[in-house]
C-alpha cells in the first residue's frame, strides 16, 4: 500500500469595477461604493469593502465561478449606445477587476492498493 495526498484549496472572488477612480461591486451593485477601497496589506493589494464570494470545489465552483463573471457583466455601469448594455466591452476608462483568494486547507493522506 502507498499513501497519497490530496490538498484541499478554498476559493473565492471579488468582481469590481472602477471608473473615474470610484470602485463598484459588480457582485452586490447596491452596495456603498464609498465603503469599497484598495489597500496593501503584507506586500499584496486587498480589495476591501465588497462582495467576498465563496466558491464550491471542483466543477461546482468553476460553474459558480462562470455564473457570478456574468452577472457582475449584467451589473456594470455602461455609457454609450444600448448595443453595447450586456457586454464587457467597455471603454478605455472602465476597468474591471476579478480578484481570487486561493487558500490552501490542508493535506488528506488516504491509502492506496497498488
Amino acid at each position: 500500500m502507498a499513501a497519497a495526498e490530496t490538498a484541499t484549496f478554498s476559493l473565492s472572488v471579488q468582481f469590481v469595477e472602477i471608473y473615474n477612480e470610484e470602485i463598484r461591486d459588480l457582485l452586490q451593485p447596491d452596495h456603498d461604493p464609498r465603503d469599497a477601497r484598495i489597500s496593501e496589506q503584507d506586500g499584496q493589494m486587498v480589495l476591501e469593502g465588497v462582495c467576498c464570494e465563496r466558491l464550491g470545489q471542483g466543477e461546482e465552483g468553476w460553474g459558480q465561478a462562470l455564473a457570478l463573471f456574468h452577472e457582475g457583466c449584467r451589473n456594470r455601469v455602461t455609457g454609450g449606445s444600448a448595443a453595447a448594455q450586456g457586454t464587457c466591452m467597455l471603454a478605455s476608462s472602465h476597468h474591471l477587476a476579478v480578484c481570487a483568494d486561493v487558500a490552501h486547507l490542508q493535506y488528506a493522506t488516504s491509502c492506496t492498493r497498488w
